[in-house]
């Protein structure tokens, strides 16, 4: 879009899929800035940034799927055209042990969410490949009451073991963006 006059707003709806985090963020834009704010149905702001430019912007956090929102872009600094990012949350899939994931991350605060459920008592093992170089994505697994059992830093090559596993007893993993974004590949093992 563009700003052409002082003090312009755009108005957005934005649907939200699936409960969770969603990204907006300024992607493209010369030397401008905007304000960013978002509010949910009944008018409440939910974030702002009050002086976005290139690569800036906000994470929001705990939206509501099913919801729709409204984000306001109005004219701070410049007039020029930007281009708006919104990174939403994608659902949480269920994937089976012993497999091999093709992922990726496409935005800044990105989380991929997948739930796994062991067919035995033990450990898995999550290998991350398939990266660009200098790009980390860190690895957190949760148990059935949403505490961190495991999590870490990986580059291509690391991997994670997520021990004390009971059987059919279901536990989440979430791929988090830290450095860079892309393609990842998880093997996902005993």
């Amino acid at each position: 879009d563009s700003m052409s006059t002082d003090e312009e707003e755009h108005f957005y709806t934005v649907h939200a899929p699936y409960d969770g985090r969603y990204r907006f963020e300024i992607k493209e834009m010369n030397s401008g800035k905007v304000m960013l704010s978002l509010y949910d149905g009944d008018g409440t702001a939910v974030e702002e940034d009050i002086c976005c430019s290139r690569g800036e912007g906000f994470t929001a956090k705990g939206l509501v799927g099913g919801e729709d929102y409204e984000l306001k872009v109005a004219q701070f600094e410049g007039l020029e055209d930007y281009t708006l990012l919104i990174g939403k949350q994608e659902r949480t899939d269920e994937i089976p042990e012993n497999t091999e994931l093709h992922d990726q991350i496409k935005y800044t605060d990105q989380r991929n969410m997948y739930t796994l459920t062991p067919k035995a008592s033990g450990e898995i093992v999550v290998t991350v490949s398939g990266m660009e170089p200098e790009t980390e994505i860190e690895l957190c697994a949760f148990d059935k009451n949403k505490e961190c059992i495991c999590s870490s830093i990986c580059g291509n090559g690391d991997s994670i073991r997520i021990k004390g596993l009971s059987t059919g007893e279901s536990f989440n993993l979430q791929a988090r963006q830290y450095t860079g974004m892309g393609e990842y590949v998880l093997d996902i093992g005993r």
